[in-house]
């Protein structure tokens, strides 16, 4: 019996696993196929730095549109965001992108502060209503916008290509969001880790 386990039960049970996580790799990637390009930009965070997309480069973002006027949405979709950077605060690799349509008032400046934003992980930009609505529909392609703030969250890898639309109301979805950043983000090249390697030794 223990002899049958060994050759014929034991081989099958690994053969499944590394299957189904090959499935898993391959599902998510089709997934994650590229849908266009980080629109141009130069705008002012609240933190008073002037950012363009070129700033965004060598980092995985996920964008949103958010304000302060949005109360009940933005709570919730600004508690998803919190999520993500709570996963990956420690990653200098990954990052968010909120843009704003309200000017950074006392009022949106204690919302902001409000949200706990780790600096140098999440950024708000801030840009007239008509351009920000431009920039989200024609540039990233937003599938929906509403009046002061998305329903969405768009995923953008470290060369600013998009990669993929999620429904930041809907938690599972944002669960989903999470295991593509981990797929999509930056590697340590194959020397550093070997390196990392010799010195745990």
């Amino acid at each position: 019996m223990a002899l049958f386990f060994f050759l014929i039960i034991l081989p099958f049970g690994s053969f499944l696993y590394l299957t189904s996580g090959t499935s898993f790799y391959r599902e998510h990637m089709a997934q994650l196929e590229i849908k266009g390009q980080s629109p141009d930009f130069k705008l002012t965070s609240h933190k008073g730095k002037v950012m363009t997309q070129d700033s965004l480069l060598g980092r995985v973002h996920v964008v949103s549109y958010l304000n302060q006027t949005a109360a009940q949405p933005s709570q919730f979709l600004t508690r998803q965001l919190k999520r993500v950077q709570e996963q990956f605060k420690n990653r200098n690799d990954v990052g968010i992108l909120t843009y704003t349509s309200e000017e950074f008032s006392a009022d949106q400046t204690n919302w902001i502060i409000k949200q706990r934003a780790i600096n140098n992980f999440w950024h708000f930009l801030n840009d007239s209503p008509e351009n920000t609505k431009t920039r989200l529909t024609e540039g990233y392609k937003f599938p929906k916008i509403e009046n002061n703030y998305s329903p969405n969250f768009v995923l953008m890898d470290d060369s600013l290509k998009v990669r993929g639309y999620y429904d930041g109301m809907d938690s599972m979805d944002v669960n989903k969001m999470i295991v593509h950043i981990t797929l999509i983000m930056p590697r340590a090249p194959k020397e550093e880790i070997v390196f990392k390697r010799e010195q745990e030794k």
